[in-house]
């Protein structure tokens, strides 16, 4: 492998997913600094990115990390672990859903923690200067912002039924999840434009590309933080067979997300020392909480046969639509398959929510696994505030091999009586049998 010479920069930036586009943007504005945007992935391209309902066919492909957990003790098996690998990052993979963290989190971390300035009345600024909604207006929602966010041009009917069977069983009805209050049943708003997937990427990224002060570069796998005594002074990367070094004049913004990120730092020699030393790394930054802390909101999936009715990706997805959201972009390739959902407390009954549930009219199983070769209406189970506490560690020395991601999920009881309480029901009645979704059968698997 060869090396190249070393530019200088004044802020790095790694990682070119939801955070690092929004750095790339604020920080070049000043045309006084030089700013470099490293991403591991190629550019976002590919057609199938910008189709809503193209999302299941980019998890394990070239715009997917395709990592997968640890075996877990629990449930016995592995678990896919899908993060973007392309300009946008996760933005430009996930199932855009428009949601916000819940104000009593934010109102926590300044009153538990310390965090001033990170109470929910501080933020809500930021989240109304950040978005553009074509429906819902102030005090919650902005006009202007960057960042697209519509009501979903195409909904299934069989969501419109759930919807209407969850406010029959006591739920209340909302259009607004990002409102004065998350809780309770609607149709989710999505980060979307006319029909488009909406990323950071095309958010924030895009209009800075013309910038003389802004490099951005694709294909380009950190490796290393380098470090002139006690400070983090640049990072070497690889690039077309190449390992090359850019230095940071000012400051090196890792934004690698839950699992790039710590794997970086302790590839740099920064972490617990007795796992540095496993992998064969010299010590740099004694840090033990590295790779500590993970915490990973896993999603239990309740699916119904159904008949009467169509399946959205086995019935729906055919050439005239595709034309047809080419052309206009509406119709079912403008589905986000977790069109509908809810947010509730199954535990102590207060208003702050524990569960959200996220489901629509075809197989949405996250996981990627076991899917039912049949048509379904899938609804997720997700609670919201996980106990268990997991662990990102190195396989290796080797920046190219996956680190261990092992989430523990389940090591706590307790996550697993919320999932337990949201499937069986809360209070007395189980939600998924109050009324039966037109055509819809019994549980065909979890």
């Amino acid at each position: 492998m060869t090396s190249t010479g070393t530019e200088g920069f004044d802020y790095v930036i790694v990682g070119a997913g939801s955070a690092g586009c929004v750095l790339a943007d604020r920080l070049s504005r000043d045309d006084r600094v030089r700013v470099l945007l490293l991403e591991a992935g190629g550019p976002d391209t590919d057609e199938l990115i910008h189709i809503p309902a193209a999302l299941g066919m980019l998890f394990g492909s070239h715009p997917d990390w395709s990592y997968r957990t640890v075996e877990q003790p629990q449930p016995g098996r592995t678990f896919s672990w899908p993060r973007g690998k392309t300009l946008g990052g996760s933005s430009s993979t996930n199932v855009m859903i428009y949601t916000r963290g819940n104000r009593h989190d934010y109102d926590a971390w300044r009153d538990e923690y310390g965090a001033k300035g990170w109470g929910y009345d501080d933020v809500l600024p930021y989240f109304v200067k950040s978005e553009s909604n074509r429906r819902l207006g102030e005090p919650y929602h902005g006009s202007d912002g960057p960042l697209h966010v519509e009501d979903r041009v195409y909904t299934h009917e069989l969501s419109r039924s759930w919807l209407d069977a969850a406010v029959e069983w006591g739920l209340d009805r909302t259009d607004d999840f990002a409102g004065e209050s998350p809780v309770g049943a609607g149709l989710y708003q999505v980060t979307c434009h006319h029909g488009r997937r909406w990323s950071a990427a095309d958010a924030y990224l895009r209009p800075a590309l013309d910038r003389p002060n802004l490099t951005v570069r694709t294909g380009a796998l950190a490796t290393k933080i380098t470090l002139d005594g006690s400070r983090a002074a640049g990072v070497t990367y690889l690039r077309d067979g190449q390992e090359r070094a850019a230095h940071a004049g000012r400051e090196i913004l890792l934004c690698g997300g839950s699992i790039n990120s710590p794997q970086l730092l302790l590839l740099s020699g920064i972490g617990d020392p007795d796992e540095l030393h496993d992998a064969g790394i010299d010590v740099r930054v004694p840090l033990p909480g590295v790779g500590r802390n993970l915490q990973d909101h896993l999603m239990a999936p309740v699916v119904w046969d159904t008949r009467n009715s169509t399946d959205i990706v086995r019935d729906l997805l055919t050439p005239d639509n595709l034309e047809r959201w080419r052309a206009h972009g509406d119709g079912p390739f403008a589905s986000n398959y977790g069109e509908v959902g809810a947010f509730l407390n199954v535990t102590d009954g207060t208003s702050r929510p524990d569960v959200q549930l996220v489901g629509g009219a075809t197989a949405l199983i996250l996981s990627g696994e076991e899917v039912p070769d049949r048509p379904v209406f899938t609804m997720n189970c997700c609670p919201l505030n996980p106990r268990t506490r997991g662990t990102v560690r190195l396989a290796s020395a080797d920046p190219q091999a996956p680190p261990l991601i092992d989430p523990r999920y389940f090591d706590v009881p307790a996550d697993v009586s919320v999932i337990r309480r949201t499937q069986s029901g809360h209070g007395h009645r189980p939600l998924r049998t109050v009324r039966r979704i037109p055509g819809a059968g019994v549980p065909a698997g979890k």
